[in-house]
């Protein structure tokens, strides 16, 4: 495409190709290009044992703390989680990058918190029944992500097995003292 417009707007100019959409086309197709470029060599993902992160090299950086959370939502066309805080926003495309750990944090995070989920406020009646969805949902993820793994270590499935579980009343107490 670069060729392309490079070759065509001499013509344009010296005045052998009077068309101007046989230069416009090229450079906007090129200029299209370069971005897709741009973005697969320099848009990262990424997740840590605190924080969800996404960053476009020097550019743009955008991260999440999982004691930060406020809401969680799942767009099932886009096949994809939004954690917020506050405004900010940070897409997980689970079918892009690995987000197990991220899946394992959540789970660690609805034992002791309680945040919006899906759009029901942590005062809803019916947040423990979408909490629960949620936990089996994520679980589910993060096994359906490393099954072998899993399947070999009996007492890794066990442990986020114990995750999916509801809060014990030990972890409720704990969440009533903290601040939300």
């Amino acid at each position: 495409m670069t060729l392309t417009a490079l070759v065509m707007t001499p013509a344009y100019f010296r005045g052998t190709n009077d068309d101007l959409a046989s230069v416009i086309a090229p450079i906007l197709m090129a200029l299209f290009m370069y971005t897709l470029t741009a973005i697969g060599l320099f848009r990262r993902y990424g997740v840590d044992q605190d924080k969800v992160w996404s960053k476009f090299g020097k550019i743009y950086y955008k991260e999440v703390r999982f004691d930060e959370i406020t809401d969680i939502k799942l767009s099932v066309a886009n096949q994809r989680y939004k954690f917020y805080k506050g405004e900010k926003k940070i897409n997980l495309d689970y079918t892009r990058f690995d987000y197990t750990l991220a899946f394992i944090r959540l789970l660690e995070e609805l034992q002791h918190r309680r945040f919006t989920l899906y759009g029901v406020s942590p005062d809803d009646p019916s947040w423990e029944d979408e909490a629960q969805m949620a936990r089996n949902d994520v679980a589910w993820n993060a096994y359906d992500n490393h099954r072998k793994y899993y399947n070999s270590h009996p007492e890794e499935l066990a442990k986020l097995n114990a995750l999916v579980q509801p809060p014990t009343t030990a972890n409720t107490a704990t969440e009533s003292e903290q601040p939300t």
